[in-house]
């Protein structure tokens, strides 16, 4: 699926800007890589693609489909809707806002999360295909 590997793609990029200490536009490319690996769930399910950058929107969607992703940011604690807001404002702040930071241990925890979510989306997406396939 085009959208899974761009999440996939854009995962890489912020393997290599966390590697370069630019933790802020590492962020950015995590948002990104959960806006494109949620539509590449929902699309095909919904049959058609949500345009939206607003990564709580896709999350409360997804979460009909699938718990287990939504349950990846629980957002039931301070510091995981802290983690989440970072996330969600990744998308515009590290292009505009010179004073957006992004800590590193927060970008290390955004990209082992968001690693663990495409790999969730992926096997959730098998996992409907084959319980709606008729035999």
């Amino acid at each position: 699926d085009g959208l899974m590997e761009k999440a996939k793609g854009f995962v890489v990029g912020a393997i290599n800007f966390y590697e370069s200490k630019e933790f802020s536009l590492s962020g950015f490319m995590l948002h990104q890589a959960v806006e494109h690996g949620l539509n590449s769930l929902l699309q095909p399910l919904m049959q058609f693609r949500l345009h939206t950058h607003n990564l709580h929107k896709l999350m409360r969607i997804t979460r009909r489909f699938s718990l287990e992703i939504f349950n990846l940011f629980p957002r039931d604690t301070d510091s995981e809707i802290r983690l989440f807001q970072l996330l969600q404002k990744a998308y515009i702040h590290a292009s505009y806002k010179d004073t957006f930071d992004v800590k590193k241990e927060e970008a290390a925890l955004l990209l082992r999360r968001i690693k663990l979510l495409l790999q969730k989306v992926a096997e959730e997406f098998e996992r409907i295909v084959h319980s709606i396939k008729v035999p």
